[in-house]
């Protein structure tokens, strides 16, 4: 067990970085433990020490963006990796294309769903995403809550999509003036 003690800053094989986790997973139960491969990436994942991926914006849809896994090279951003396997992502709740919530009903979606129209009685107000999802902008995503993210890719045989953004930058509808 010696040798699984880390100094800051040093550097992790793969083998020992997989034996640290096996270790901490036994020293929690194994509660939740889950391998995900995505495209060449493996990494580990257990428990509520779960932080999801890291991703590159592909497609821009309505209820979820198209992306692909990113990871950085030495830590240093300039060396971008891109795993090539498209991961569907789904958009946080309130940034779907929704039909009406609280009271306010949403029409005329652009067909990014970044911009739409809001209607309260007589008050008539343009929205857009502020700030917008754009090709190639980086997201962190999380697996499903229990039950779903209630988003399914409807052209591709209802295939449900099972990460869901994080919304780190704090997405939100802003009205247009």
């Amino acid at each position: 067990m010696s040798d699984l003690k880390v100094k800051k800053g040093s550097r992790l094989s793969a083998d020992r970085h997989n034996r640290l986790v096996d270790l901490a997973i036994r020293q929690t139960g194994g509660a939740h433990s889950v391998i995900d491969s995505i495209g060449s990436f493996f990494r580990r994942v257990g428990g509520i020490a779960s932080t999801g991926i890291r991703l590159k914006v592909k497609v821009i849809k309505p209820k979820f963006l198209e992306c692909v896994a990113i990871e950085g090279v030495d830590g240093i951003d300039d060396g971008i990796i891109e795993s090539g396997e498209i991961i569907k992502v789904a958009r946080p709740y309130l940034l779907r294309d929704l039909a009406s919530y609280d009271g306010v009903t949403f029409s005329a979606y652009s067909t990014d769903g970044q911009t739409k129209t809001a209607t309260l009685g007589a008050t008539i107000e343009s929205h857009v995403i502020n700030p917008k999802y754009v090709a190639d902008c980086e997201i962190n995503a999380s697996p499903a809550p229990i039950g779903g993210t209630g988003v399914v890719d409807t052209n591709n045989g209802n295939e449900e999509i099972v990460w869901k953004d994080n919304n780190d930058d704090g997405r939100e509808w802003a009205r247009v003036e």
